[in-house]
């Protein structure tokens, strides 16, 4: 296994020729290396919305240290309010024959204010993942997966199912075997569900 770095970086998603199907609001894609005010409005909703990753800086190293993290970062066009995000990092496994790409999806985070929540966003950001890594896989004649931990909850798991993403054994597997790959940055959350 082998992460891999997009050479396209602080892009938005019209850019990069992905649909947002929203006019009203920007997604940029953005490395976490990059110093950028866009990245620490992401930080401090995410503060807000995930208080649990906040012990030992783990949320802070999850989007601005690992520098083959990304996070695209959903706007208000008009008030240039973050709305939510989505930090990823894409991974390459499996040998010439059965090459995947994987976009392990770190973190997502979507304002809770009315308004803001249940308007699409969330499957938004994760669209903008699939397109990068479908767009990456064909590219290199990869295989495109995406796979996260889901919180154990009914309604994240409901999330990701809608969004194409299934409990199965193949990804629990599969997260085991990029925590033993690369113990720091890999990480297998408790209370969480593999979903590939």
């Amino acid at each position: 296994m082998d992460e891999m770095e997009f050479a396209t970086v602080d892009a938005n998603a019209a850019a990069l020729g992905l649909d947002t199907s929203d006019a009203a609001v920007r997604l940029e894609l953005v490395a976490a290396t990059t110093l950028s005010n866009l990245l620490a409005k992401y930080k401090r909703l995410c503060d807000v919305l995930l208080p649990a990753l906040r012990s030992r800086n783990h949320l802070f190293n999850i989007i601005h240290r690992h520098k083959t993290n990304y996070s695209i970062v959903a706007s208000d066009v008009a008030s240039g309010r973050v709305l939510g995000g989505c930090t990823f990092r894409v991974v390459r496994a499996g040998g010439e024959n059965s090459a995947r790409l994987i976009a392990e999806v770190l973190l997502l985070a979507v304002d809770q204010r009315a308004g803001v929540c249940g308007r699409g966003h969330g499957t938004r950001l994760i669209n903008f993942v699939k397109g990068l890594v479908l767009r990456a896989a064909a590219a290199e004649g990869s295989e495109p997966f995406v796979l996260t931990q889901s919180d154990i909850g009914e309604q994240a798991r409901a999330f990701w199912s809608r969004q194409q993403l299934q409990e199965s054994e193949e990804a629990t597997a599969l997260v085991r075997a990029m925590a033993a790959w690369d113990k720091k940055s890999c990480i297998v959350y408790d209370y969480t569900v593999p979903m590939l």
